[in-house]
């Protein structure tokens, strides 16, 4: 990141020796030695700190692990500040660790699978899946603020994926439906149904002509 600075800083430097007389008076700008002016900078520049900027970070298509840096917009990974947007029929995406992001939104039928947790501040739920992965568990994502499901389109929880809904969420006019699939079993084994969770003193708004299995 560059920084540009606009106009003339000037800094003032009054020596002990000065400071002891009255009357005197402190010498500035070009009067400064440059060992005087190049400690003023320095001292600027370590108490100014620019801002952190958020980013849009857009998954390029295809399949692929969400760590893998070349498959997003800006060959980047998304952090705390920054909000994922995957969106495309086919596209399936790898949670391969666990994840802090600003926002997510999925849509277009895309995918996001995986036995990590993924954290966010705001979930846009147009369409598609959360998936933990066939006969897997422990996928989860955990939405701190507001979550916006599309109620024209279909959302999916499925192989024992929980999606925990810690804010206000709204379910927009539509003939939608968001499946919640149940548990299974494989020979042996049982596994979990999935879980949509609201929690306790949240809104879950729904705007219109809707069903939910």
């Amino acid at each position: 990141m560059s920084v540009k600075f606009t106009g003339i800083f000037r800094f003032q430097v009054l020596s002990t020796a000065c400071a002891r007389r009255a009357g005197c008076h402190a010498r500035s700008g070009p009067g400064l030695r440059p060992a005087w002016r190049w400690h003023a900078i320095a001292l600027a520049l370590a108490t100014w700190q620019s801002p952190a900027m958020a980013i849009d970070y857009v998954w390029q298509g295809g399949g692929g692990l969400w760590s893998d840096s070349s498959k997003w917009t800006l060959l980047g990974i998304p952090g705390a500040q920054d909000t994922a947007l995957i969106s495309g029929n086919g596209v399936s995406v790898i949670l391969d660790g666990n994840v802090d992001v600003s926002g997510l939104t999925l849509s277009g039928g895309a995918t996001l699978k995986g036995t990590a947790t993924l954290s966010a501040q705001s979930l846009v739920f147009n369409s598609g899946t959360l998936s933990s992965g066939t006969f897997l568990t422990g996928g989860t994502t955990n939405v701190q603020g507001a979550t916006n499901f599309n109620g024209q389109a279909n959302q999916a929880l499925v192989y024992s994926y929980t999606l925990n809904l810690n804010g206000d969420s709204t379910w927009t006019a539509g003939n939608g439906r968001i499946s919640v699939e149940s548990g299974y079993s494989s020979g042996s084994t049982s596994y979990p149904s999935s879980v949509l969770h609201i929690a306790s003193g949240t809104t879950f708004s729904d705007l219109g002509a809707a069903s939910s299995a």
